[in-house]
């Protein structure tokens, strides 16, 4: 049987349009109003029934390095030392005895590898802990969900001896130590060689000076001598580059003129007259085996105006200088050999005319 009560403005929940909670006999009843019934909820049998907490996870047995036993109940925060840098916790909670597949969170704040490990091993082992400070965290998990209250653990590992402050300054003081009596002792041996090597140089520098001297004398006695016979020797292999270039250009010139006199007497005499001042021109022109672009140009032009009286107009030739190299000194006769070549050689494969 259902009673219709007066309830007040109802309020949404979920699919239903309205729920009241009254005491009846001191005991909380929860109505919940549908839209074509009404479910009555004993809140007391309810709350009755809801699951506990498990409890809290206590530590059993907490052991360092090999067999030292800590009191995990101790206020005292304890201090490992770098050899017992190994620690293993044994766990439970006691409030999930009798539970099945009964899990425990493990973490050890402080170290990288001991983050948050779910197991159902009632312990758990940390080994070559580094130097520092940390805390281990356990808490067990019931089947449906519920967890207990966490046990901690707090211990500190202390560094090698080696690692200590006082040893990394005993350390670095006696570094410093060793180096700085290295370096006075190096200085020292610099100083033994430098005071050897500048006696080694005082006494060679005294022996190059007297050499010097020596050197300078018999410079002044036979520099005026020996630039004299270089400079002879340089002008006489000029001149004589010069000479044998002369007399081969002679030949050529005066073959042409042989072959003229009997054909063309004319051309002949006006082939001697350029001879005449082509050689007029060489011989004037000295610079003790030097001469200009510009005047070996000249000199080029002029050797062309003979072999134009020869050839007539089979020979066609150009000379182009760039003005910025007019003035730039070279050796006579240097092009001379190879224009002659080109119109000899280039003669007898030019049928017509022959262009230089």
């Amino acid at each position: 049987r259902t009673t219709q009560l007066p309830l007040p403005e109802p309020e949404r929940v979920g699919g239903k349009t309205s729920l009241q909670v009254e005491t009846v006999d001191g005991r909380e009843l929860l109505w919940v109003v549908g839209q074509s019934s009404v479910l009555r909820v004993d809140l007391t049998i309810w709350r009755a029934q809801t699951p506990t907490p498990p409890g809290a996870t206590i530590l059993s047995e907490v052991v360092a390095g090999q067999k030292r036993r800590l009191d995990p109940r101790a206020a005292a925060v304890p201090v490992l030392g770098a050899r017992e840098n190994s620690v293993r916790f044994a766990f439970g909670t006691p409030g999930l005895a009798g539970e099945l597949e009964v899990r425990h969170e493990t973490q050890l704040t402080g170290f990288a590898a001991g983050g948050p490990l779910t197991e159902v091993a009632g312990e758990r082992t940390f080994t070559n802990l580094p130097p520092g400070r940390y805390t281990f965290a356990v808490r067990g998990c019931s089947v449906d969900g519920r967890w207990s209250e966490p046990a901690r653990f707090t211990f500190i590992v202390l560094a090698p001896w080696w690692q200590t402050p006082a040893a990394v300054a005993g350390w670095l003081a006696l570094g410093g130590l060793v180096l700085f009596t290295y370096i006075r002792w190096r200085i020292r041996g610099l100083r033994r060689e430098r005071n050897r090597l500048e006696r080694v140089v005082a006494d060679r520098t005294a022996e190059l000076a007297e050499k010097n001297r020596e050197l300078e004398r018999l410079h002044r006695v036979d520099q005026d001598e020996k630039l004299a016979a270089r400079l002879a020797e340089e002008k006489a292999q000029l001149e004589l580059l010069r000479y044998q270039l002369n007399p081969h250009f002679l030949y050529n010139s005066l073959n042409s003129i042989r072959a003229l006199v009997f054909t063309n007497a004319a051309a002949a005499g006006e082939m001697v007259t350029r001879l005449s001042e082509f050689c007029r021109w060489t011989l004037s022109h000295k610079t003790e085996g030097l001469t200009t672009v510009g005047e070996e140009a000249e000199m080029l032009q002029a050797y062309l105006d003979i072999e134009r009286t020869r050839w007539q107009d089979g020979l066609k030739a150009h000379i182009e200088v760039d003005p910025a190299a007019r003035h730039d000194p070279l050796p006579q006769f240097l092009f001379l050999p190879l224009l002659e070549n080109a119109i000899k050689y280039g003669g007898r494969t030019s049928p017509s005319l022959l262009e230089v």
